[in-house]
């Protein structure tokens, strides 16, 4: 196999996608387990390789991408740097948040 084709899970072991719901006050709730989910755990799940969706609650939009740049935006939050002083820029972040998914 190339270094740069794409890797397929083995037959019989296909990855399930976690399917989120985002409330209106931000919070995630997993709709299968039916129980609450922190952006820590859904962190160390996206470090894990896992799949999520995240559909909003009051209108069942997907928001997988706002979902995902939160999370992104809180793994980079410890960083020692200034977003104002050539870290990256907080325009950045504000276009991940804007995207949506046609």
């Amino acid at each position: 196999m190339r270094d740069d084709a794409p890797r397929h899970e083995p037959p019989g072991r296909a990855r399930m996608v976690r399917e989120l719901a985002r409330h209106h006050d931000g919070s995630l709730h997993d709709a299968t387990a039916r129980r609450p989910v922190s952006f820590g755990e859904l962190a160390d799940d996206v470090r894990e390789g896992a799949i999520f969706r995240a559909r909003d609650a009051a209108t069942d939009q997907d928001c997988t991408y706002q979902v995902l740049a939160a999370v992104l935006a809180g793994a980079l939050s410890w960083l020692p740097v200034s977003f104002e002083r050539g870290g990256v820029p907080s325009a950045a972040f504000t276009m991940l948040l804007a995207l949506k998914r046609d």
